[in-house]
């Protein structure tokens, strides 16, 4: 009886050299909370607002209160027309973090988009209130402004943003829509000239800038830099990054994405992992019962 209890310790013994390691290394696969946040912002970043959304959700299914997620997925959430999901996030991070900047700004960037100017920059004076260099919140609320026709406000914003961020190129368009708004021009091709010099293939600016030096009766050069824009893709430069008229309006983006995004189903643990967790959950259960049962059987033949 004892040679069978020695065997049954030395399988579990066995059983859990071996699958630990695998186990460690199928969780060390799964990505934190903070590694998702990156990967959405990277994929934010190149106009995938699906793979960003999903990256949040899968963030926000391991850490529940991360209100930066909430922020983020909102702007996507905004950008990609699910303005409802959008708005719901945005709450959700005011409420877990109300001193965070960020969250303001996406409860901003939604309002605005549903066509909530005065309740917009209410929200982007909030933000700019708990952090006087979030530079967007000021591109943002000039944007508004500027919707607003108040353009010296719009300036004023988009200069600051500029003297915190200074190679933002969408804040040099809109600082120079502003201008060319007031006939000035020779100001607006300046910045456009600088957006164009940070982003080459800012098929925004170069509209601008024809509409502008049509204004000045430079046809030539105004045909050259329509021609530019066109021959830009539109993938490169999104609609509401592309103000190309007086009335610059901070509406979300035009792409067209299905709501089903939003609800995202999040990646959590992989099938693999699972199934493997359960099976070796399973196998240590089954050793522990065994074990059991050769325990007590030992110990009634040691009593008789």
């Amino acid at each position: 009886m004892k040679k069978e209890l020695l065997v049954v310790i030395r399988l579990a013994c066995l059983l859990l050299a071996v699958a630990s390691p695998v186990l460690g290394n199928l969780h060390a696969q799964e990505p934190d909370a903070a590694a998702l946040v990156a990967s959405g912002d990277e994929k934010a970043a190149k106009k995938d607002y699906t793979g960003a959304i999903a990256d949040y959700t899968s963030c926000l299914a391991q850490d529940p209160g991360n209100a930066s997620a909430f922020a983020k997925r909102s702007m996507v959430e905004t950008k990609s027309r699910s303005l409802d999901a959008a708005l719901a996030d945005a709450e959700k991070a005011v409420a877990i973090a109300p001193d965070l900047s960020d969250a303001y700004l996406a409860r901003g960037y939604v309002r605005a988009a549903k066509g909530g100017r005065e309740a917009a920059l209410e929200a982007y004076n909030q933000a700019i209130l708990l952090d006087s260099n979030n530079a967007v919140a000021y591109v943002y609320r000039g944007v508004v402004k500027a919707a607003q026709k108040d353009w010296p406000g719009a300036m004023a914003d988009y200069t600051q943003a500029l003297a915190i961020k200074a190679d933002d190129p969408f804040a040099y368009e809109c600082r120079g829509v502003a201008k060319a708004a007031q006939q000035d021009y020779q100001g607006a091709i300046a910045d456009y000239d600088k957006a164009i010099e940070l982003k080459p293939d800012y098929a925004g600016a170069f509209g601008s800038r024809a509409e502008a030096k049509k204004a000045l009766g430079d046809d030539a050069g105004a045909t050259a830099d329509f021609a530019k824009a066109n021959h830009l893709t539109p993938v490169v430069v999104p609609k509401e990054e592309v103000p190309r008229h007086a009335e610059v309006e901070q509406n979300a983006s035009s792409t067209d994405t299905d709501d089903s995004s939003a609800s995202a189903t999040p990646s959590g643990p992989s099938i693999e992992f699972r199934i493997f967790r359960m099976v070796f959950a399973a196998c240590g259960m089954a050793v522990i019962f065994w074990c059991f049962m050769i325990y007590n059987r030992f110990r009634g033949i040691h009593r008789e």
